[in-house]
């Protein structure tokens, strides 16, 4: 063995994460906290404008919800207070199963979401695309926040992320005196990046919602107020994703680059992620499935200029709908139009392909149920 060379890490079975039942019914649990007034701002405080409204496609349509195939869990958090309380009461947690848990904090000195990790090892992602009102105008961030413990298929674990690890709400280093803001994201784990993974079933995949409004925040207690609304859905059997590590993973006869799953009355979701060339999210459509909505966010700016739409229509031909390119680095949020509703998805994807020592090329996607 070479000097700065180590065992490899002893692959681990994640069976014990993906325990399918599909016939149980969807859970739902819901833990809410109550609201208090707000004694009126004093004199020169920042206006409390009305929280932003989460965009919905222009398909004409109520978004409706569908049982996906497998078993889902969805949970609800709302963290609400105002006036002098206790620290305690300025931040709420929720579970998420086979993954870890995450937290809301909201106070003067910190407005967070944060996640931690059940297992420092694996390679664990929170995507979040974060929308805020921003003095050039509407403005989106997607965001990456990843806990793992090897980095790359080189990695020594000597060099870990922090377990959790979070991302900001707030637009500047001073937490502003009122802030408003959506986000939404999806959460993912797998194997770390020192470990082949294009064989392992998917791990449950979250999605997430979350909106948030503070005021009075430079203001003396009595007149401070937040709220924040979260809602995660956990797909926890046969959860649809794509990943691998190394371009030998990848190269395993195919198998590891597709990966597909049926959802009963939508049709069945194909997910490819290659070594080279185009990846892609595609839909064999449901007898009644029309045509997909779909949003592909990237970088950070203008909505105008980072978020991208279109509208895939189902071929009268061949009863089919034409693939989606996925981003290397970024999210797509997918609408399923069926009937008179759509049925919301989100999508994150990551991948490198270009580096000279092939066994550092990764590809991770992840597709789950989106709450709104």
């Amino acid at each position: 063995m070479t000097v700065g060379s180590r065992e490899p890490r002893p692959h681990r079975v994640r069976a014990a994460r993906h325990r399918t039942n599909p016939a149980a019914a969807v859970a739902a649990l819901a833990l809410a906290v109550g609201t208090t007034l707000v004694p009126a701002a004093p004199s020169g405080a920042s206006p409390a404008p009305a929280p932003s409204t989460v965009a919905t496609p222009s398909v004409g349509v109520a978004v409706a919800a569908a049982r996906a195939t497998g078993r889902t869990v969805t949970k609800k958090r709302t963290l609400s207070w105002s006036g002098n309380v206790g620290r305690k009461k300025q931040v709420t947690r929720v579970g998420l199963p086979g993954t870890g848990q995450l937290a809301l904090h909201c106070r003067p000195s910190r407005t967070e979401i944060t996640l931690k990790a059940d297992d420092r090892s694996d390679e664990t992602q929170m995507w979040l695309a974060k929308y805020e009102d921003k003095s050039y105008g509407r403005a989106v961030a997607v965001k990456t926040a990843r806990i793992y413990r090897y980095d790359t298929a080189t990695s020594d674990g000597n060099h870990p992320t922090s377990n959790p690890v979070g991302e900001g709400l707030n637009q500047q280093g001073r937490i502003e005196n009122y802030g408003q803001g959506y986000a939404h994201g999806v959460i993912s784990s797998r194997d770390g990046r020192d470990t082949a993974v294009g064989g392992d079933p998917t791990a449950p995949v979250t999605t997430v919602y979350l909106d948030w409004y503070w005021n009075g925040f430079h203001h003396p207690t009595r007149y401070r107020s937040c709220t924040m609304h979260l809602t995660t859905i956990t797909t926890v059997a046969d959860p649809l994703g794509v990943s691998w590590h190394g371009d030998a993973d990848a190269a395993a006869g195919g198998r590891h680059t597709t990966r597909a799953t049926s959802f009963p009355g939508l049709g069945r979701m194909v997910v490819r992620c290659g070594a080279g060339g185009r990846s892609t999210f595609t839909l064999v459509p449901a007898d009644d499935v029309t045509s997909i909505y779909v949003e592909t966010i990237q970088g950070e700016g203008r909505v105008d200029q980072h978020v991208r739409t279109r509208t895939r229509r189902v071929n009268r031909d061949t009863g089919r709908i034409r693939p989606v390119s996925i981003p290397s680095n970024g999210m797509m949020r997918i609408f399923v139009q069926k009937s008179r509703s759509a049925v919301p998805f989100m999508l994150s994807s990551f991948r490198k392909t270009n580096d000279p020592q092939g066994r550092r090329n990764v590809c991770e996607v992840a597709v789950g149920r989106f709450p709104r």
